[in-house]
């Protein structure tokens, strides 16, 4: 393993579609909106995210963030809403979602269900 201090990998957040084809990747679903060199990348990306002190990096690249209190969390985005719909159903929107919470109990749970989704991914 490389120490984080060597380690190269990605240091800004993605652009949204490229945010919302990891998810849909993540999901077994296409994200048709890529073009093929950029899916290519993405999926690389993927599998090279391994460990679980690299889903932090996962979270922190897909622009989530932690609220300052609350019950209710409201994301917005400009991405096409017929794609959002599908994919918010699934396990993998839930999983990142959960890694956002406050409560270190459900943070807890949403890191293991994504790190076991980008386990089963590669």
């Amino acid at each position: 393993m490389v120490p984080a201090a060597q380690r190269q990998g990605r240091t800004r957040s993605w652009a949204e579609h490229t945010a919302w084809g990891a998810v849909a990747e993540l999901a077994g679903r296409a994200p048709e909106w890529l073009g093929d060199a950029q899916a290519s990348r993405l999926r690389r990306a993927l599998r090279e995210t391994a460990d679980a002190d690299e889903l932090d990096g996962v979270v922190s690249s897909l622009g989530l963030r932690p609220g300052a209190g609350g019950h209710v969390v409201l994301r917005a985005t400009a991405f096409d809403v017929a794609v959002v719909a599908d994919l918010v159903r699934t396990p993998v929107v839930a999983a990142l979602d959960a890694t956002t919470s406050t409560d270190s109990r459900v943070r807890g749970v949403g890191h293991r269900a994504l790190s076991d989704v980008v386990r089963s991914y590669r």
